[in-house]
């Protein structure tokens, strides 16, 4: 005798939700809806709960692996989704043209205003320099960021402060060995620089040299 198989009468029967594999995808894409599961924790859930990090990969939110991964998108990309009917394009497209806005008068100051040559570095006396790269957040009016190199509590330079900018580091220390040959000994980051200069990920710090 054949078995019959009990049928849901209900019309609220849960609904499947498609599957996400752990590749790119773009921001204006279905991501945020489809079901992943962590290959490291077993979680599974919704893509909008492992919402990515800074870099665009998607954290699980009980064992922080990468489930997948998101291109954050640039104006074109948010242009065309807004062209497109895109709600969330259509919402965020002038606040991403007023932030790219206000980051190119950023830069345009920066590059007026950033060590470049040996002439903006002061005479300075002893046999062995030991400088500070130290960090200044929401300084003034404005709410600046400055990074500052010091030498003991001497104010040496300050310029406009990236976020996980350590390729300014070894620029600036490599002008700091040109100016001061070899009575320069170490650049060295505080403490309290540390996050700004990684962007928050220590781990980078084994690649980078004081000397």
């Amino acid at each position: 005798m054949r078995t019959l198989r009990r049928r849901c009468r209900s019309t609220k029967c849960p609904r499947q939700l498609p599957v996400g594999e752990k590749r790119l995808y773009p921001w204006f894409s279905n991501w945020k809806i489809l079901q992943f599961t962590c290959e490291h924790c077993g979680w599974t859930g919704k893509g909008e709960l492992a919402f990515p990090n800074e870099i665009g990969a998607m954290e699980c939110p009980r064992c922080d692996h990468a489930v997948a991964y998101v291109q954050f998108p640039n104006l074109r990309d948010m242009e065309q989704a807004a062209a497109e009917g895109n709600p969330e394009a259509i919402q965020d497209l002038p606040k991403k043209r007023e932030w790219i806005k206000r980051m190119e008068a950023r830069m345009n100051r920066f590059w007026s205003n950033h060590l470049h040559d040996l002439d903006q570095l002061p005479e300075l006396e002893g046999e062995s320099l030991e400088f500070r790269w130290d960090i200044a957040v929401r300084v003034g009016d404005e709410c600046e960021d400055f990074q500052i190199i010091k030498i003991g509590e001497r104010e040496v330079w300050r310029e406009l402060a990236f976020w996980d900018n350590m390729v300014r580091f070894n620029e600036i220390k490599g002008l700091l060995k040109q100016k001061y040959g070899t009575r320069f000994k170490s650049l060295t980051p505080t403490d309290g620089s540390l996050d700004f200069l990684t962007g928050d990920h220590y781990f980078k710090l084994r690649t980078l040299s004081w000397t």
